[in-house]
């Protein structure tokens, strides 16, 4: 237990020194991470094993909370091409691939399946860092967790595939049982999300606490199950499944609000430990096969996606925001690899050149990644040859995409006869009680239910695009944090409305950016002494 204590002790604090200069540098946080594991590794530090089964439950709870923030009906409307730009993504990287390897001195059985082991790409990696960036939600999200999702099942049932070679088999029975047994979890999850849930959730939904700690047992329980032997998959498809079954529960955003902080607080660990394993013995011999493949990784494949979508009318902006999420390797690709060696399938050297294709396609793509706007706008007008003349390209509705609305933050008392004045137009309401969002929603309200000073929220509710929000939250702070938060993401920012119960208060928040204030008691003692002054008391 000391051992284990002092090592994440070494990993969080060297982390967070990293993490500094790293975000100084303008590069991803993961990178402080894998360099903090790499420095572990180098310290000569034992106990790496105990950090490993640490860095599972931030993998549980990072596929967990994108089964939450994905809702079903949504996802299925991007399903059909997903599975298509998966399933292309696969055989054509594996095609290109097996042709360039047979150009750089590989065998055929080597060039195969190194060019297998390099199409999966990082489904942990990718959500985080589209989760840094908010754009989970957004049409080329949610496309791109659908074809990353196919890649890991594809990615299962190829370990499955080696670990039978493992064994002296191929048992084509233990894939099809696979594959029905993953379809099959799938449906319960969905048929859970939409018939059990939601009632049980409501329950409860007021105790944040009772909340919080049932959707994990939930979460980890479930990932627990898939394991065992009967199922056979990994913690990853537990605990996205798990997040699928809450995601249709109004109470989702509160629950992903609150795992947020302990999932990057393991998931710290999780990068450390993949820093941690990376093998650099036999570099130098296959350097120039690295570098040459790292660029048909960190170029090809997202050309390779974006000629896939522009072929079905999608516009070049949403291909290449989806083919950056295939500039790199995934830890598949190493499991895959380490079992190769392990089955004489290759040796050493090749696990050592996909180790360093792993560290320059890793650390190039999350910055293309974190940079995603700005190349995109330097190469926008090379990039319309992959458009079609007809787009059939249509984003999801969800309050992502709400423009120039009025977003009404504390929809109890003063907010809820707004509410009801402005319609549900062009209109979103955020709040924290269960039953005051679910009437609303009943009656065809935007709404939002959570914590407005959650940064999450605020993101979700597209609140820096709003042209008014009115804050009927009666506590000076969280009006505060609010109103910090919405000037940080939109600089001008929407027309602030906010309420304050003193003059006092009233002052501060205008001193820090608030356009107007609502002061209730003043406002009713002004309409009581109008109706007084009008003989409005008569009998």
């Amino acid at each position: 237990m000391t051992s284990l204590f002092s090592n994440l002790t070494f990993i969080l604090f060297v982390s967070a020194i990293l993490a500094v200069i790293i975000k100084w540098l303008k590069l991803p946080t993961i990178l402080a991470y894998i360099i903090a594991g790499i420095l572990f590794t180098l310290s000569g530090l034992q106990g790496l094993q105990d950090l490993e089964a640490i860095s599972k439950i931030g993998v549980t709870l990072l596929l967990f909370i994108l089964g939450l923030e994905l809702k079903f009906t949504e996802l299925r409307k991007v399903g059909k091409i997903a599975l298509i730009t998966g399933v292309g993504q696969i055989i054509f990287t594996t095609i290109v691939g097996y042709f360039i390897c047979l150009l750089l001195g590989f065998d055929n059985l080597t060039s195969l399946f190194v060019s297998f082991a390099i199409t999966f790409s990082s489904t942990i990696v990718i959500v985080k860092l589209f989760s840094d960036k908010h754009e989970l939600t957004s049409l080329h999200g949610k496309i791109t967790v659908g074809f990353l999702l196919v890649q890991d099942f594809a990615a299962i049932i190829a370990l499955i595939f080696m670990t039978s070679i493992g064994n002296g088999q191929t048992d084509i029975f233990a894939l099809l049982t696979t594959f029905l047994k993953a379809i099959g979890l799938l449906g319960v999850g969905i048929i859970l999300s939409k018939e059990v849930f939601p009632a049980i959730i409501k329950r409860f939904s007021n105790d944040t606490e009772t909340l919080f700690v049932f959707s994990l047992s939930w979460a980890f329980l479930l990932a627990g199950i898939v394991t065992s032997p009967f199922f056979g998959f990994t913690i990853e498809i537990g605990g996205f499944v798990a997040g699928i079954t809450l995601a249709n529960c109004l109470e989702s955003t509160q629950i992903v609000s609150k795992a947020k902080a302990l999932r990057d607080f393991f998931i710290v660990t999780f990068f450390a430990v993949l820093g941690a394993k990376l093998n650099f013995a036999g570099l130098d011999t296959y350097l120039l096969q690295s570098i040459a493949l790292s660029a048909f990784i960190l170029i090809g494949n997202p050309l390779i996606v974006m000629a896939i979508l522009g072929y079905f009318g999608y516009k070049s902006r949403t291909g290449f925001m989806c083919g950056l999420a295939v500039a790199q390797i995934s830890e598949f690709s190493l499991v895959l690899i380490y079992l190769g060696l392990k089955n004489g399938v290759v040796n050493e050297q090749i696990v050592s050149m996909i180790t360093l294709i792993g560290i320059i396609t890793f650390t190039l793509s999350s910055v293309m990644i974190m940079q995603s706007e700005k190349i995109y706008n330097v190469l926008a007008r090379y990039l319309v040859i992959f458009e079609r003349k007809k787009v059939v390209e249509v984003d999801s509705v969800d309050t992502s995409e709400l423009h120039d609305h009025v977003a009404i933050v504390g929809v109890d008392r003063m907010g809820k006869v707004i509410a009801k004045s402005i319609g549900n137009g062009n209109s979103l309401l955020i709040d924290f009680n269960p039953e005051t969002i679910r009437d609303f929603s009943e009656l065809g309200f935007n709404v939002i239910f959570g914590d407005a000073t959650d940064p999450n929220v605020v993101s979700k509710g597209n609140l820096e695009n709003a042209k008014i929000i009115i804050s009927s939250i009666p506590t000076f702070e969280d009006n505060l944090i609010l109103l910090n938060l919405i000037k940080k993401k939109a600089g001008v920012g929407p027309y602030v409305i906010l309420t304050a119960h003193s003059n006092q208060d009233k002052q501060e928040l205008l001193q820090y950016g608030a356009d107007h204030i609502i002061m209730p008691y003043k406002v009713s003692g002004e309409v009581i002494a109008n109706m007084i002054k009008d003989n409005k008391f008569k009998r």
